[in-house]
């Protein structure tokens, strides 16, 4: 289930120049409602999914179909600040897990 999911998640991602869209399929950019932003965690699904999917399965299949889909958000979508991170002045989705927040 989660190998299909990347697939449909690598076609909303190309669709937005490497950008991971918030929902896949991308109902809500179709709608207009949310503009492209390549964020923190939730971009990270691209790289992450595919490996974690790997180191359980070891079929590293996932790895060769995805490699597009990663590379284009490590090496496109995420706006880089002067250390070669994440830019701290590009909007972030807020961390709503924080066990120390108010």
């Amino acid at each position: 289930m989660l190998a299909g999911w990347l697939e449909n998640v690598a076609v909303d991602q190309k669709l937005q120049g490497g950008i991971p869209p918030l929902v896949s399929p991308n109902i809500v950019g179709k709608m207009g409602y949310v503009p492209p932003v390549a964020s923190a965690v939730w971009g990270d699904v691209t790289i992450l999914t595919p490996w974690d999917l790997y180191t359980a399965f070891g079929d590293v299949t996932v790895l060769e179909r995805q490699y597009e889909s990663m590379q284009s958000f490590l090496d496109g979508a995420v706006k880089r600040g002067e250390g070669g991170l994440w830019d701290e002045t590009q909007y972030q989705l807020g961390d709503h897990l924080d066990p120390d927040a108010p």
